[in-house]
């Protein structure tokens, strides 16, 4: 990707993007919700009634805190595939994730699930692809490094950003303010610089999930050594509760839900955890008991 002219580099232009970030980290509320799932008796092919009798001595899940992750730096189609599915889920799609784990619960970031339920998947791309851009524009020493780790159909739509008005006038604002570096011109340029998160998706509620990758950047060395699909500082880890279906006949999934041949097993392992099975066991009974006989599947 060429670089865009971007003028005299005499003020650093993520000044205003970090402040407004704090801002949003020192409002947020930290809460977390659990989203089970409420049709997961169809991808075995049972109703809700059959699910529930063939897992009553279960007591556990399987638990992980990273197997599920929606990365803000994709690097490749199969980290977008995955961004698409956790969409899915957080909209009702609940089997669309299942990969070897069959998932039964999900816990997301409050601010997080809503900004998947209130977005389409083309809105929550062009955030995506919004924040990469501006991501892009500010570290003009450190572009080199996006070019060779962003997936690259990613980094053509950013490249087409970058030569969109947006950016443009930006970049004429910057300048202008690098020349005259007065309070009139600070205030244009900041006037300028909010209107273009506008202009890309960029919603407030996405900073504290981003602002780890801006400052990353800043230290190319732990940025080549720790890019990653699973790394905190480029996802959001979304804690998870599953049964796992790899082994075939010999796993949970198969043994105790399909086939039903080991209704004694309460799943605890030692990567085990109770609190979303409670949860999912809870919510799931109530889903389906009396008044929604309809979400029995036949």
């Amino acid at each position: 990707m060429n670089k865009i002219d971007q003028g005299v580099n005499k003020i650093d232009k993520s000044v205003n993007f970090t402040a407004l970030v704090n801002q949003a980290i020192r409002q947020y509320y930290n809460q977390w919700v659990w989203i089970p799932n409420f049709h997961i008796e169809e991808h075995a092919c049972l109703t809700a009634s059959q699910l529930l009798e063939r897992t009553r001595m279960v007591e556990y899940l399987r638990h992980s805190d990273d197997t599920v992750s929606f990365t803000f730096y994709p690097t490749s189609k199969d980290e977008i595939a995955r961004n698409k599915k956790i969409h899915e889920y957080a909209n009702g799609n609940y089997n669309a994730l299942h990969d070897g784990f069959v998932y039964f619960n999900i816990k997301f970031p409050l601010d997080f699930l809503f900004f998947l339920k209130s977005r389409t998947w083309n809105q929550v791309e062009q955030a995506v692809h919004g924040f990469l851009s501006m991501l892009y524009w500010l570290v003009e020493d450190k572009q080199h490094i996006l070019d060779q780790q962003l997936e690259r159909t990613t980094l053509k739509r950013i490249s087409k950003i970058l030569d969109g008005d947006s950016f443009k006038n930006l970049t004429n604002e910057a300048n202008a303010y690098n020349k005259e570096y007065g309070g009139k011109a600070r205030a244009k340029y900041n006037d300028v610089y909010f209107s273009t998160l506008i202009d890309l998706g960029i919603d407030p509620l996405i900073f504290r999930f981003v602002t780890p990758i801006l400052q990353y950047l800043h230290h190319p060395f732990h940025f080549h050594d720790h890019i990653t699909r699973l790394n905190s500082n480029f996802a959001v880890n979304l804690p998870s509760g599953y049964m796992r279906d790899i082994y075939e006949d010999r796993d949970d999934w198969q043994s105790i839900i399909v086939k039903g041949d080991r209704q004694n097993d309460n799943l605890q392992r030692a990567e085990s955890s109770d609190e979303p099975w409670k949860i999912w066991v809870s919510e799931y009974t109530f889903y389906h008991g009396k008044g929604n006989s309809e979400n029995e599947t036949e």
